[in-house]
């Protein structure tokens, strides 16, 4: 595991890990070549066009199941942004050789506009096998914007994961077309799952108070619509960009009485009110 420092060496870390190499070792040369080939295009353009002024850029940094996809929807309503999701997850369970050149491939692309793209703290570690505080800082040094967003209730999150996995469905954009499925919870995993996103939440904490950023919190912010606008107006702002009217066309994919969607509710919440993380309950 190299250059990972010792607070994120943990079973679920080597485990993805494990994951991603195993995945390597079964492809022909060939396999690697085809998948790797807009990666190779990114490296090109970031070498080529360094020297080449561009409009500002942004991240949005946090964790799944945040109001992340949400977000850059708003976002993208404004023409003179273009916020791409996910740039750094690991497709086909394929770490980037160069995850920093390959970001700045990808803003060359997309030179006209002000860039942004989603980067999950544990896609750092967990798929990319770099220090998230030595990764954020060079993003930062090199004049990204931080957008940090956060979702305070992340057992929600973690039931919102568990759900959209379930039903194989992320997002969706009419209530029409939405998968009511429910789930059994696994209450042990579900603990684990706690922590581990408590263990990533505190140090986003610790690497951002070190850098300026803007926050933004799923609860007060994203969730009813009616905040919409003031938050991107905010954001709007701290991008230098003039405010414009925004509209989504997603909607939630959960429902606010967990008691729906959870099979064992009543063992669910017994286990929950055991541990500190009880508090979430009734948030």
């Amino acid at each position: 595991m190299t250059n990972i420092p010792e607070w994120v060496k943990t079973e679920w870390v080597e485990r993805r890990q494990k994951q991603i190499t195993d995945f390597k070792r079964n492809e022909s040369p060939f396999e690697s070549i085809l998948k790797i080939r807009g990666e190779i295009a990114a490296y090109s353009r970031a070498l080529l066009l360094k020297h080449q002024i561009f409009e500002k850029k942004f991240v949005i940094f946090g964790q799944p199941r945040t109001g992340s996809t949400l977000l850059v929807q708003l976002l993208n309503n404004q023409p003179k942004i273009y916020c791409e999701k996910e740039i750094l997850s690991a497709k086909d369970y394929r770490k980037m050789l160069f995850p920093n050149l390959y970001i700045q491939g990808r803003r060359v692309k997309f030179s006209g506009k002000v860039y942004g793209f989603k980067l999950m703290i544990s896609q750092l570690p967990e798929e990319q096998y770099v220090d998230p505080e030595k990764f954020m800082f060079n993003l930062y040094y090199q004049g990204w914007a931080i957008i940090h967003l956060i979702r305070n209730n992340y057992l929600r999150s973690i039931i919102s994961s568990m759900l959209a996995s379930s039903r194989n469905q992320w997002e969706a954009k009419s209530k029409s077309s939405l998968n009511y499925q429910t789930i059994k919870i696994d209450c042990n995993k579900l603990i684990e799952l706690l922590k581990r996103r408590e263990i990533y939440r505190v140090k986003e904490k610790e690497i951002l108070e070190k850098l300026d950023h803007i926050k933004v919190i799923y609860e007060e912010d994203l969730l009813l619509e009616e905040n919409h606008q003031n938050t991107c107006d905010r954001i709007f702002n701290y991008l230098g960009l003039e405010s414009i009217p925004i509209k989504t066309k997603l909607v939630k994919t959960t429902s606010n009485q967990l008691s729906d969607v959870i099979e064992n509710y009543e063992e669910f919440v017994e286990k929950i009110s055991q541990t500190k993380y009880a508090k979430f309950l009734s948030n």
